[in-house]
């Protein structure tokens, strides 16, 4: 490394990267018959040596070849037992093929702790992205509950993941992952779902905890999802929670297997749901201390500063802030 900057060496010239450009354009065609004759070459693992070592990993008390992603490679005896196998069988392998000049086994030990490496961080993400769809689900379903205390058939809706569960991996781990709106969700349902994530971000107490909230729902774009296999469809859910026109699309055996529910008047709930995270004016009246004195007794009717979304059966007003203890709505 040179010392100073000063010291590093200035740009390439016109000239020089003129004939540099001349160069690619006289090599490329050499370049790629030799790229196609190098492809040609790579030789699949037969099917017998690939049986052979899950056999030896068989019977070394290795069920079957995988790797503890969760921890160092270094660190896992069952990670060094797995990559020892692996490579004295493609080594011996290697041996009866020319061309593939594998000195020892130690060569192949470090390329596979290079490709766990780089695997590894993929697969802990898509085990946080796991953890971060049951936490949307689990609260999704703590927010319907609460915006709808006594309509059980709509907070059911949330109890299965694949209904709320909308992350998908994207391949650059510097972003947040994709939404995907299944292409069987009926619209009203996909909109419920993004009204429940206003209202948990809306609900939050601190700016931490909204912090939070707002990290957990990022998503970076959405696209549709279309399943391939009736599985990937949750069952036993109301009607008005399936799009119509996937329903058409499919047979009705495939609809008697999803076993659809009454509908639940999903159309309403979301005006409803609308109505709540709708942010209301401004009022500068407080209270009396009549109107306090009915609250404290536990009238139903109360003069928080937003009473029409209040979430609150018997609210306890505080008249500094202008809300209730309980109100989703909070004073700007």
């Amino acid at each position: 490394m040179p010392p100073s900057v000063d010291d590093f060496p200035p740009n390439p010239t016109n000239d020089e990267e003129k004939l540099h450009i001349h160069w690619i354009k006289n090599h490329a065609e050499h370049i790629k018959t030799h790229l196609e004759t190098f492809l040609y070459g790579l030789r699949d693992h037969p099917i017998i040596k690939k049986h052979a070592c899950e056999k030896e990993c068989q019977l070394s008390g290795l069920k079957r070849i995988t790797f503890q992603w969760g921890t160092s490679f270094n660190n896992s005896t069952w990670n060094a037992a797995i990559a020892n196998i692996i490579s004295e069988h493609f080594f011996n392998w290697s041996q009866t093929q020319p061309g593939l000049n594998i000195n020892n086994t130690n060569q192949l030990s470090l390329l596979i702790e290079h490709w766990f490496n780089g695997r590894g961080k993929e697969m802990k993400k898509i085990s946080k992205l796991g953890q971060a769809a049951e936490e949307v689900t689990d609260s999704c379903f703590k927010i319907a509950r609460q915006l709808f205390p006594q309509n059980n058939d709509f907070s059911a809706t949330y109890t299965d993941r694949k209904a709320t569960s909308d992350v998908e991996d994207n391949s650059d781990l510097g972003k947040a992952p994709k939404r995907l709106v299944g292409v069987w969700h009926s619209e009203a349902l996909t909109l419920c779902t993004r009204q429940l994530d206003l209202a948990m971000t809306l609900g939050a107490k601190t700016q931490l905890e909204k912090n939070r909230v707002q990290h957990m729902l990022h998503r970076d774009g959405e696209k549709l999802a279309y399943s391939s296999y009736l599985t990937n469809v949750p069952h036993c859910l109301p009607l008005d929670c399936y799009s119509t026109i996937y329903l058409n699309t499919i047979s009705e055996a495939e609809r008697n297997h999803l076993l659809v529910k009454e509908p639940i008047g999903l159309q309403n709930i979301l005006l409803e749901i609308e109505a709540k995270t709708k942010r209301g004016r401004h009022i500068k009246q407080r209270p009396g201390r009549s109107s306090l004195s009915a609250i404290e007794a536990g009238s139903s009717s109360h003069n928080c500063i937003n009473p029409e979304y209040c979430l609150s059966p018997s609210p306890v007003l505080y008249p500094s802030l202008e809300f209730c203890n309980r109100c989703i709505w909070k004073y700007n």
